[in-house]
């Protein structure tokens, strides 16, 4: 048998469809293997946010907006006024500690560094003099001196009894009057005889007395 020639149209059209059985043999082998399968997709939760725990604390004095603030626990003391919105202008930075680690319900106080101004001292308004006082002389009185020894009641002179302690220019008048009167005193206890003289009396002259 001789061959027989294809045309070039039919060599195209015969290759074409050698191409389509074999991209259909392809297809079907894929079905059947695990590369043509779906994949299966699985659905993970959404990541959730890590909770930060807070602590609370108050702050006042010389800051800005001096109050409660929730604080993230483990912060400093720096962060706190920070968050109150920072020293003001005469905030004394001196007088804490910005790394102290803050606990819950601490309280912070932030000192002023200004100090008031002092009040201007006006000088004291010049008094008019006053006129100068005169000297009144005091009337002075002799001062009675008790006597060294013991002074006799029967034989002793008004003015020596009247320098015995207690007794006075008085009293040593009513001696003398009551000597004359009645006699010598026999008993030293006899002086209370006489008007004015009790036994206080009596017994602070005593020591200095003798018949």
């Amino acid at each position: 048998m001789g061959t027989v020639a294809l045309t070039t149209t039919q060599k195209l059209v015969l290759g074409f469809g050698v191409l389509c059985v074999l991209a259909g043999v392809f297809v079907l082998s894929l079905r059947g293997s695990p590369l043509g399968r779906e994949p299966i997709r699985v659905q993970l939760p959404p990541p959730t946010e890590k909770q930060v725990e807070e602590i609370v604390v108050y702050v006042e004095g010389a800051v800005n907006r001096p109050g409660l603030y929730n604080i993230p626990k483990g912060s400093r003391v720096w962060d706190a006024v920070q968050a109150a919105g920072g020293l003001e202008v005469d905030g004394d930075a001196q007088s804490i500690n910005p790394a102290e680690q803050l606990r819950d319900g601490q309280k912070i106080i932030v000192a002023s560094a200004a100090k008031p101004p002092a009040e201007p001292v006006s000088p004291p308004e010049p008094s008019a003099p006053s006129p100068p006082r005169l000297q009144q002389p005091q009337a002075t009185t002799p001062e009675l001196i008790p006597p060294t020894g013991t002074v006799s009641i029967n034989e002793a002179t008004e003015g020596e009894l009247a320098s015995l302690p207690g007794i006075g220019p008085e009293l040593a008048a009513r001696i003398v009057y009551y000597r004359s009167e009645h006699g010598r005193f026999q008993y030293l206890e006899d002086l209370m005889r006489v008007r004015g003289i009790g036994q206080a009396r009596f017994e602070q002259v005593k020591p200095y007395i003798r018949l």
